[in-house]
């Protein structure tokens, strides 16, 4: 499985949103970006500028003229223990 780590370039700096991501869609004016474990981000005014499946580098960019914002919006679920029968 092929997990990335996200970044936002905003304002001329490059930040990390969130680890781990594999999923990305657009709700409106904003991309909702999903781990595997269902932890969730929104990031608002944004949009998906460069994805490096390489590196498991995906780039985010600020809309130009809009102030891009990042919202946690689930946090992860705990995971079942495995048991051996």
């Amino acid at each position: 499985m092929c997990q990335s780590k996200a970044y936002l370039i905003a304002r001329g700096v490059e930040s990390e949103v969130m680890n781990d991501v594999v999923k990305i869609h657009r709700e409106g004016n904003h991309l909702v970006l999903s781990d595997m474990r269902g932890a969730t981000r929104k990031v608002e005014n944004a949009y998906v500028g460069d994805v490096d499946t390489l590196t498991d580098k995906i780039v985010l960019y600020e809309r130009d003229g809009q102030v891009a914002r990042v919202e946690a919006l689930g946090e992860a679920r705990a995971r079942e223990p495995v048991t051996a029968d």
